[in-house]
């Protein structure tokens, strides 16, 4: 992970970024918490113990409550030869950065990468 915060949140950084919220180091020394429901909690880059603490205490209840959202997906064949990772409710492609669909050569390839991916990128 290696954020550089205080090392009592990290296991906080996991847990926002697992249920869909991100965490983000300002251009100062500051760390953003944007939680799943789109509150924005600002703490320090690092900090002493209780202060650490007491936001931890913010952190977690702003997250109390908060169910995963696991996207349900499967590998299909693209009828080009390749494959890739779809979405089982609307049917939509996983995309790469430049927003081309992804794909893969081998179906297990396609599997592998689903089974390795984070929710939040794949």
């Amino acid at each position: 992970m290696g954020l550089g915060i205080n090392k009592d949140l990290e296991p906080l950084v996991r847990k926002v970024r697992r249920l869909g919220g991100s965490v983000e180091i300002t251009g100062g020394s500051h760390v953003r918490w944007t939680m799943p429901s789109g509150e924005v909690i600002t703490t320090g880059l690092t900090m002493r113990d209780t202060t650490a603490r007491n936001c931890q205490r913010r952190i977690e209840a702003a997250l109390d409550g908060v169910v995963p959202a696991r996207p349900r997906r499967e590998v299909r064949p693209n009828g080009a030869g390749k494959f890739i990772i779809a979405d089982i409710d609307s049917g939509e492609a996983l995309r790469n950065g430049n927003d081309y669909a992804r794909t893969f050569g081998r179906r297990a390839a396609a599997a592998a990468f689903m089974r390795a991916a984070p929710a939040e990128k794949a």
